[in-house]
């Protein structure tokens, strides 16, 4: 071996040993606290349903003009078209179910509260107070 090879093996040997090294959390549980509580009230702007309905079939029809004037555009405009109308026609399908979770923690305070989670993984919370709740504030009991 030559002089920067016999070098380089302590400091690959230190950089594998830092890779390898894993956090350690001395004295102090995992987790933190989880404060929630009720949002203050906000409007929010909406469509109606008919609205929704035109404003669909109004972007349908640009889109499907603007294919059909694009050189090459009318086969794929086509295609659009029926894929739409395929779409349109399926009222009521659910494309997408819910997923639903082992609740770990619940929501119990309609006024609000703090939640103590003793992990340091993911956990689902659950509202369990029948009130529209917002996680205010996380606060981990380690760095």
């Amino acid at each position: 071996m030559n002089m920067k090879t016999k070098r380089m093996i302590p400091l690959a040997g230190l950089l594998t040993l830092m890779a390898v090294a894993t956090e350690a959390f001395a004295g102090t549980p995992p987790g933190g606290v989880i404060t929630y509580g009720p949002p203050a009230a906000q409007s929010i702007p909406v469509l109606s349903d008919l609205m929704l309905v035109v404003l669909g079939l109004f972007l349908a029809v640009m889109s499907y003009r603007l294919l059909r004037a694009h050189p090459g555009g009318t086969p794929l405009a086509s295609l659009a078209a029926l894929a739409i109308v395929g779409l349109s026609s399926v009222p009521g399908v659910k494309f997408i179910e819910g997923a639903h979770a082992i609740p770990a923690f619940s929501m119990t305070s309609p006024s609000g509260g703090t939640i103590e989670v003793f992990t340091n993984t993911e956990v689902p919370i659950s509202n369990g107070t029948g009130v529209v709740q917002q996680i205010k504030g996380i606060q981990p009991n380690n760095n």
